[in-house]
């Protein structure tokens, strides 16, 4: 206030001077008298330093306005340019986020082509393998269907033959001179085992500790590839009384040995029978193999093929999402850029006059 008291007193005696004469104008007209204390004059100064505050808070408003617009104008400009920057940089990553997933889209198509072509090769191959696998399982189920009628006559053998022991083969041996038919049957036991057919060959057989593991042992597989061997076998089995239940009426351990000798005749006719299944079973096997080997490898081949287009459809996508963000991010820096050109358009030219009333 103290540079202001020179106007205040030219004012305080302009309103001092003034003030006289409108009292006596006042007293001439209503003859009453009014006076001018120094209370008046400092309710007046009271007055006045209020009106002052308040003048001077509207004062910083209004400048703290003009300067926070000016500073908003002057930083819109400085996010107009860093806009007009980036979207001038952006514009070549989305072009070239354009170009990458249209390159990345054929490879994935041209793989997928691939894939589908190994597919339908599989399938053939799958169909291949399957029908080997199906001949190969028929031909095994009827070789095991004849080998089943000879196999039940060849267990009940075996097992007749555990329940000999030494002394039944002895009983055997006892004869001096055996009933026909037990020999008959010690004959066929010897022909089957390589032995001369006459009783004293057989006793030799018999006095062997290993005698009844021999014929258990017995190689039948190779007596059903000896034509000759099971054709000489035939005078015994064709005889009517070569059978278990007429042997057995004579001796029991002889039973015995008469099952075995027909089993093992069973057992020989029934492979040599089934012998051209088996070759056809193995030639069907190996095709299965063969078959099985090709789908695998076939297989293997279109899994890569499905994974290395599942990592390029995966990075097809993160590809396209990063497109994707890339237009966003444009088309909000437009957005952006817009709006703050119209503003500055729109309050230019009064950044001039806010600048001078600052």
């Amino acid at each position: 206030l103290e540079s202001l008291i020179p106007q205040l007193s030219a004012i305080s005696q302009f309103m001092h001077s003034s003030s006289r004469e409108a009292a006596e104008t006042f007293f001439e007209s209503l003859r009453r008298r009014t006076y001018m204390t120094p209370t008046s004059y400092l309710e007046l100064i009271g007055l006045f330093t209020d009106l002052v505050g308040v003048k001077r808070g509207e004062l910083s408003t209004k400048l703290n306005r003009y300067t926070v617009g000016s500073k908003t104008l002057d930083e819109t400009k400085v996010i107009v340019d860093d806009l007009k920057t980036k979207l001038t940089e952006m514009q070549p990553n989305i072009e070239q986020a354009k170009k990458d997933t249209a390159a990345l889209i054929v490879k994935v198509d041209a793989d997928k082509v691939i894939a589908n072509e190994k597919s339908e090769a599989c399938a053939v191959d799958a169909k291949i393998a399957s029908e080997a696998s199906a001949e190969a399982t028929a031909i095994s189920d009827e070789c095991q269907k004849d080998l089943d009628e000879a196999l039940p006559e060849y267990y009940a053998a075996i097992k007749s033959l555990d329940a000999l022991d030494k002394k039944d083969i002895q009983e055997v041996k006892s004869f001096a001179k055996p009933p026909p038919l037990v020999e008959v049957v010690l004959s066929a036991v010897c022909l089957l085992m390589g032995a001369k057919e006459t009783w004293d060959d057989a006793k030799k057989l018999m006095n062997d500790s290993k005698f009844l593991d021999n014929l258990r042992n017995y190689d039948k597989d190779a007596l059903a590839m000896n034509a000759k061997l099971t054709a000489k076998l035939q005078k015994y089995i064709k005889r009517e009384d070569f059978v278990a239940e007429k042997v057995k009426s004579v001796s029991a351990a002889a039973m015995s040995l008469c099952m075995w000798v027909r089993a093992m005749d069973v057992y020989g006719r029934v492979s040599r029978e089934i012998e051209p299944k088996k070759l056809k079973l193995k030639a069907a096997e190996e095709a299965k193999d063969a078959a099985n080997e090709k789908l695998a490898i076939k297989k293997a081949e279109l899994q890569v093929v499905l994974d290395k287009v599942a990592a390029l459809e995966a990075q097809l996508k993160s590809a396209q999402a990063k497109a994707e963000q890339l237009e966003r991010d444009a088309e909000d820096c437009v957005i952006k850029l817009n709006r703050a050109e119209k503003l500055l358009a729109g309050l230019g030219n009064e950044s001039v006059r806010w600048n001078a009333a600052s």
